[in-house]
C-alpha cells in the first residue's frame, strides 16, 4: 500500500481496495489500517469538503425590524451533516442562523430595502458558497391589528365616508339610509351612538368631516341642498342655515381648510367645486375658478398650509389643483404623467410635500411630490390594490398610506418613505363589502373603513 501525507490529510492507495485514491482528515488517532477499514466498509463518505450552496426561496417581512428567509438545503453535504444555515442581509450584513428553513433575521431597519443570501456549514467545519440573492423586502413596524368590536347600534345603510374629530374622541359615518349620518364616542372602541340630528338630510349622505376645532360636523348629500352642517358639542346641535348659493349638483367630497375658515364641496354638476367662507355658518360662495375641473368632482382636499386646494374628478387629467388665498388662483399645470382614470379621492401627506389620488383602474393609487406644483410621479406600488381605488389617506406621521378599494381585501395600506414601500398584510378580519372611504385617527393608531355591507364600518388598531 502506498500512502503519503498532504498537510492535514492522508492520501492512501490500498492494494486490497479497488485502487481508487481516497482522502480524509488525519486526526492523530487513526492509523492507515483503520482508515482502510472505513473505506472498505463504505463508512467513510467520499467528497469530503464544502457543501454546495443552498437554493434560495422567498424572503418576507416579519414584525418590526424582522424578516424571514426560506431556502432549500444543498444537494451536496461535503461528507458531513449540515449543522447550521446562515442568512446575510444586503445591505449591512446583518445575519440570522437556524438549523433548518426558514431563518429569521432580526435587527433590520424599518423602511430599508433588503435582499438575503444563505450559506450552509457542515459538521466537518466547511462552509458553502452563498446562495443567489432573495427577492427584496422592506421591514415595517406593524400594520393592521385587531378589529374593534362593532358598534352596538350599527349604521342603517352602506357606509360612505368616515371621519374622526380632531381630538379623536368621536367617529362619524355618513351612510346611504336615514338618518344619513351617525356618530359615536370613541375611546379604544365605539361608545353608545349619539342621538340623530333633529333635521336630517333628505337623501344619501356621501362625505362627512369635522372642522379643525371639532365644533362643526358637515356632510354632503345626493339631493338639495347638497351640503348640510351642524353644531357639534358632544352630539348633534342645531343645523346651520343652508348656503345662499347651493352647490350645483349632488355633493361628493367635503373638506374644511386647516384653519376652519373655509369649507369646500366637490359635486356632480359644473362648476364641480363650490367653496364658501365659514364663520359660524356658510358665507357668500367664492367665485368659481377660471379654469374649471374637467368633469364631476369626487374628492376635495386642502394642503396642510391651506394654500392649495385639490379636486379629484372625472374626465381630462382627473386632478386639478389651485392656489388658495381667499379665492381660487390660476390652476397649477397638470402633472406630466396624469392619472389614467377617473380619480375618486385626493389627499396631501402631513407636511404637504406629497399629493396622492385614487382612481378607478390600475394602478388604483398614484402619488406625486408637491411643492407649488406636481413633481415627477412616484413609481407605482409593487402590489396594486384590487379593484377601484375609492377613499385615500395618509397617517399623521406620513409613514403609511391607505386605500379603500372595491374588491377584497377592501382596504390596503403601504409603508411610505419617499415613495410606496412594502404592502402591509391585509387585516385578519376583512371589511365585509366594497370599501368606500378610509381614515386614520389623529394619532395614526386606529384606521377606520366605511364599506357597503353590514356592519358598514370596520375599525382596526394600526401600528
Amino acid at each position: 500500500m502506498a500512502n503519503r501525507w498532504k498537510g492535514n490529510f492522508v492520501v492512501a492507495t490500498a492494494a486490497t481496495s479497488s485502487g481508487t485514491d481516497y482522502t480524509g482528515k488525519a486526526n492523530g488517532a487513526w492509523g492507515l489500517n483503520s482508515q482502510l477499514q472505513q473505506k472498505q466498509g463504505g463508512l467513510w463518505a467520499k467528497g469530503i469538503g464544502a457543501p454546495s450552496a443552498p437554493t434560495i426561496g422567498t424572503a418576507a417581512k416579519g414584525t418590526s425590524g424582522q424578516a424571514t428567509v426560506t431556502f432549500t438545503p444543498p444537494t451536496i453535504t461535503g461528507g458531513g451533516s449540515i449543522t447550521l444555515y446562515t442568512a446575510t442581509s444586503t445591505p449591512s450584513g446583518i445575519t440570522g442562523t437556524s438549523t433548518s428553513s426558514p431563518i429569521t433575521v432580526n435587527g433590520l431597519t424599518n423602511g430599508t430595502t433588503y435582499t438575503f443570501t444563505v450559506n450552509a456549514t457542515n459538521s466537518l467545519g466547511y462552509k458553502s458558497a452563498e446562495s443567489s440573492p432573495s427577492n427584496s423586502v422592506v421591514p415595517s413596524a406593524g400594520g393592521f391589528g385587531t378589529k374593534y368590536a362593532n358598534p352596538a347600534t350599527l349604521p342603517s345603510g352602506s357606509g360612505k365616508d368616515v371621519a374622526f374629530n380632531p381630538a379623536g374622541t368621536v367617529i362619524a359615518v355618513s351612510q346611504s339610509d336615514s338618518p344619513y349620518v351617525v356618530s359615536y364616542p370613541w375611546s379604544a372602541g365605539f361608545g353608545t351612538k349619539y342621538a340623530d340630528p333633529t333635521v336630517v338630510s333628505s337623501n344619501t349622505a356621501d362625505g362627512v368631516t369635522f372642522n379643525s376645532a371639532g365644533t362643526v360636523i358637515a356632510i354632503t348629500s345626493n339631493s338639495s341642498p347638497f351640503v348640510a352642517a351642524y353644531i357639534w358639542s358632544n352630539g348633534f346641535g342645531s343645523k346651520y342655515a343652508d348656503p345662499s348659493t347651493l352647490p350645483a349638483g349632488d355633493g361628493n367630497g367635503i373638506a374644511f381648510n386647516p384653519a376652519g375658515t373655509v369649507i369646500a364641496v366637490a359635486h356632480w354638476t359644473s362648476p364641480y367645486i363650490s367653496i364658501y367662507p365659514w364663520s359660524n355658518g356658510f358665507g357668500t360662495k367664492y367665485a368659481n375658478p377660471t379654469t374649471l375641473p374637467d368633469a364631476i368632482g369626487f374628492g376635495v382636499s386642502f394642503n396642510p398650509a391651506g394654500t392649495a386646494v385639490a379636486v379629484a374628478h372625472a374626465g381630462g387629467n382627473h386632478i386639478s389643483v389651485y392656489p388658495w388665498s381667499a379665492g381660487f388662483g390660476a390652476k397649477y399645470a397638470n402633472p406630466t404623467t396624469s392619472p389614467l382614470e377617473n380619480c375618486n379621492d385626493v389627499t396631501f401627506n402631513f407636511d404637504g410635500t406629497v399629493i396622492a389620488v385614487s382612481q378607478n383602474y390600475s394602478p388604483t393609487v398614484v402619488a406625486y411630490p408637491w411643492s407649488a406644483g406636481f413633481g415627477t410621479k412616484y413609481i407605482n406600488p409593487t402590489s396594486i390594490p384590487a379593484g377601484s381605488g375609492v377613499g385615500l389617506t395618509f397617517n399623521s406621521a406620513g409613514t403609511a398610506i391607505s386605500v379603500a378599494c372595491s374588491r377584497s381585501p377592501y382596504v390596503t395600506a403601504y409603508t411610505w418613505n419617499s415613495g410606496f414601500g412594502t404592502i402591509y398584510d391585509a387585516p385578519v378580519t376583512l371589511p365585509t363589502g366594497s370599501g368606500n372611504k378610509v381614515q386614520f385617527n389623529p394619532t395614526g393608531a386606529v384606521i377606520a373603513v366605511a364599506h357597503d355591507a353590514s356592519p358598514y364600518i370596520s375599525t382596526y388598531t394600526f401600528t
